[in-house]
């Protein structure tokens, strides 16, 4: 699902007119495939922060789009963690998300928005991520701040400010730690719980 599938879709290399054929094999590979190991990421994630007090949880940075429906797994055993997930590949329109069938593509959506911050590479990418919550859930979107309120929470959508000229490593610069980026200036002094399926194959990753 997650190559085949929504690699493909996030590529402009599905669309309405040239889409695959979703039968059992498809379904069964989303629910016993993709929704397994979100499941097993979930579960390590959420192991790491029940040793931590709910005043000191780490933030949860999580990346791309193999795990799209971690977040909301995690949000259901810990309402208070902070989520964060950056999707390293273009973020299509609406439309292209049709390809797919009404509960697999609003699970997707879904599970995105139960982060706090959902960062993109373009601000292109961040509109059409937002008229993706908009026509795809019917949520109300506001399209001046980027946010979208979602399960009595509000999540932001956002891309990030170029960086600076400066001929330091930007980890070293003044620039870094200025809270130019919101979830520094939110989880400062926090450490940090990062998921990642590009770490390994074998199994679930969560470090701090």
């Amino acid at each position: 699902i997650a190559n085949p599938m929504i690699w493909f879709i996030q590529h402009y290399l599905w669309n309405l007119s040239v889409a695959p054929e979703i039968r059992g094999n498809e379904l069964a590979a989303w629910e016993e495939g993709y929704q397994v190991i979100n499941q097993q990421f979930a579960d390590a994630v959420c192991d790491e922060l029940d040793q931590h007090p709910a005043d000191e949880q780490p933030v949860v940075m999580l990346h791309d789009y193999h795990l799209y429906t971690c977040p909301a797994l995690v949000r259901q055993r810990h309402p208070e963690a902070f989520l964060h997930q950056f999707i390293h590949i273009p973020w299509p329109q609406s439309d292209s998300w049709r390809v797919l069938p009404r509960h697999i593509r609003r699970a997707v959506i879904k599970g995105l928005l139960a982060n706090d911050i959902v960062a993109f590479h373009t601000r292109r990418y961040v509109r059409n991520f937002l008229v993706c919550c908009e026509e795809i859930l019917g949520l109300d979107v506001d399209y001046r701040s980027s946010t979208h309120p979602y399960a009595g929470r509000q999540a932001w959508a956002r891309a990030p400010r170029p960086c600076p000229p400066h001929p330091r490593p930007l980890c070293r610069s003044p620039w870094a730690f200025t809270g130019a980026c919101p979830i520094w200036a939110r989880s400062r002094g926090r450490p940090r719980c990062c998921a990642s399926t590009r770490w390994t194959t074998a199994a679930p990753a969560a470090t701090r």
